[in-house]
């Protein structure tokens, strides 16, 4: 379960799903990177200067770098999505761990809404 959580904070920190600073209006999100628009070299891995050079590109803007520069180091949340320690991640890995980003945002979802229906349940009890 650490790992999971681990891999899927690396992903959103190193995909920088974060607000846009350049975004033509306050709060517009843009797209997540494609494989492609890491892989500059197209030699279909993405190494990790990839990733530091992509997140510079992007200007390290957003809720997911201040996480990024108190958490673990860099490297090692690469290595985590890293599956067969290579060194590079294939499109396979980087498939495999966007999608347990998106399964745990959805379980993340899931909870606030049943925290939030448990909350107005218990003011309707109380009132």
């Amino acid at each position: 379960m650490k790992q999971t959580i681990a891999v899927a904070a690396a992903i959103l920190i190193v995909l920088g799903v974060a607000i846009d600073a350049n975004a033509g209006e306050k709060g517009e999100r843009r797209a997540p990177p494609t494989f492609a628009d890491i892989d500059t070299n197209a030699d279909s891995l993405i190494s990790f200067d990839e990733i530091e050079a992509h997140k510079a590109s992007r200007g390290n803007k957003g809720k997911g770098d201040k996480k990024h520069k108190e958490g673990k180091d860099p490297q090692a949340r690469f290595n985590k999505v890293d599956a067969d320690g290579d060194g590079y991640w294939s499109e396979a890995e980087f498939d495999a761990a966007r999608e347990k980003m998106r399964e745990r945002r959805q379980e993340r979802h899931k909870r606030h809404k049943r925290e939030k229906a448990d909350e107005a349940s218990q003011d309707e009890s109380a009132e």
